[in-house]
């Protein structure tokens, strides 16, 4: 750093402008402007004065080849003046800040914060991870009283410290966003000087902005340094996990672009689709590289981030009026392909008073269909495609008729259905294919028969229910019961214990006695 740099650097870190300066040093503040600027050089008794005023070596003001420290002024206060430091200098910084904004930042300002406010309460969930885990180990402890002032105890902890890592990571996070971004140090009389040099005699204080500065001794607010480095990386892991589902769904996305160009490649044109997937895969980069930026500090071209943000929404926008034009053109026809042979089996059974279907709601068609003339039996008529399912009919003992819908070989079915709507497709034809796995019931019986058959199902249903509620119910209660009997039976094993010992301490007492 040049001296002319280190000069303007200690002059502001001290808060004086240039014609203080210029009174301290006995010369007149153009010399103290030419010296800034590089264009001349201050004589030795210059340099020794100054170096008394910033509290620094001759060396560290001339040498080019060294750092000067920007925190010149050396705290030994320890960490709270430390804290009291920092506070009232971020206060000092933000009013002059927002002092130099018009209304329209300072509202762009505040609503920022509001944002940065309510982004910052999901760190409250870890918080609430580790009260609940801490809340299961607690409530293990027999005596509840000690375990809920453990608790409590536990909580007020996690709040406080969720309290204070919340307004540190707030200050600290406000305080890189904006208050390091500008100088603070006005200059009034330089803003004269430079007006007067226009024509123009009014005061205006004179804010700029510049890149902030990496202090390199780390004494200066190092207890908001700290937390806020620590906060920086919670955030950053935060973001690398949320960013691995968009790993994964990129890695969906290419599979599913080969899928749907292997499929283009026999006929079926819905070009919507794979453009659709091709700028979902651009959103889906834009995003990864947003959150590398963050995650790894890395410095990414604003320009170009922007520029492939707005052409994967565009592209996405045409690719949806491209599919939803494709969709438009193609024909729905509610049939079974004419590819699968639809069947049909009956099976008689003798009717009984006890006679039931079990969950007549289970079966994906069921009608009924009188036929006065079935007054001993009742027919099952099934109708399904034999490609697809296997349907079997059961009478168990209690009378329960019950159908079990069989699968046939579940990959080379859907295969084969693939292999038709594949065709239907490149045709701009899509039929019913949900009716394929369906089976269509239809029970064939005497009106009073078929009564008797809904009114001994609904029981059935009922009671099942009825009785699925209290197995619960029940099951808790025993598990409470065999837990006491466990605790008894310990216990009973602690007293047996206890009279060994005392009829052993008998014995012994009675041998001394003799």
């Amino acid at each position: 750093m040049r001296f002319n740099e280190k000069l303007q650097q200690l002059r502001k870190e001290n808060k004086l402008s240039q014609e203080q300066l210029a009174d301290m040093l006995d010369v007149t503040r153009q010399s103290v402007s030419k010296w800034e600027s590089g264009t001349t050089y201050p004589e030795m008794d210059k340099l020794i004065t100054m170096c008394k005023i910033f509290k620094c070596s001759l060396d560290d003001l001339t040498n080019d080849e060294v750092e000067i420290n920007q925190n010149v002024k050396q705290n030994n206060s320890g960490l709270i003046g430390n804290l009291i430091n920092g506070i009232i200098e971020i206060v000092d910084k933000s009013v002059k800040m927002f002092s130099s904004m018009d209304a329209k930042h300072i509202v762009g300002v505040i609503v920022s914060l509001f944002i940065l406010g309510c982004f910052l309460c999901f760190l409250r969930i870890p918080f609430v991870y580790l009260e609940e885990g801490f809340s299961r180990i607690v409530l293990n402890i027999p005596n509840s009283g000690i375990s809920g002032a453990f608790m409590g105890l536990f909580n007020m902890v996690l709040d406080i410290v969720f309290f204070v890592l919340y307004v540190l990571a707030f200050v600290y996070i406000y305080k890189v966003a904006y208050l390091d971004k500008f100088d603070y140090s006005t200059d009034q009389n330089e803003g004269r000087d430079s007006k007067a040099e226009h024509g123009d005699s009014d005061e205006e204080k004179i804010v700029k902005e510049v890149k902030p500065v990496h202090r390199s001794d780390g004494k200066s607010n190092s207890l908001f340094s700290f937390f806020g480095n620590m906060i920086i990386w919670f955030f950053r892991l935060m973001v690398g996990f949320c960013l691995m589902p968009f790993v994964i769904s990129l890695v969906g996305l290419y599979a599913s672009l080969v899928i749907v160009i292997v499929i283009m490649s026999e006929g079926i044109t819905y070009f919507g689709v794979m453009l659709g997937i091709i700028f979902a895969i651009i959103l889906n980069v834009w995003l990864l590289e947003v959150g590398c930026v963050f995650v790894f500090n890395k410095k990414a071209s604003f320009k170009r981030l922007l520029f492939t943000f707005f052409i994967g929404v565009a592209g996405m926008g045409v690719s949806l009026g491209m599919l939803a034009l494709e969709v438009s053109n193609t024909t729905y026809i509610d049939e079974v392909p004419s590819e699968f042979e639809l069947v049909s089996t009956e099976k008689e059974i003798m009717m009984s008073d006890d006679l039931k279907l079990y969950w007549a709601n289970y079966y994906s068609y069921l009608n009924y269909e009188i036929d006065e003339n079935l007054t001993d039996k009742i027919v099952i008529k099934m109708e399904y495609y034999t490609d697809i399912s296997n349907p079997v009919i059961d009478l168990n003992e209690d009378d329960t008729i019950e159908i079990h819908h069989y699968y046939s070989n579940g990959f080379f079915v859907e295969k084969r259905i693939w292999e038709v709507l594949k065709k239907d497709l490149a045709k701009k034809e899509v039929r019913n294919y949900g009716d394929l796995h369906s089976v269509r019931v239809t029970i064939v019986s005497s009106e009073e028969n078929i009564a008797t058959l809904k009114e001994n199902t609904k029981k059935h249903k009922d009671e099942a229910y009825k009785l699925e509620y209290s197995n619960s119910g029940f099951e808790i209660t025993i598990n409470n019961y065999q837990k006491r009997i466990e605790d008894l039976e310990l216990e009973n094993e602690e007293l047996k214990e206890r009279i060994e010992e005392l009829e052993d301490y008998k014995d012994r007492v009675q041998n001394a006695i003799d």
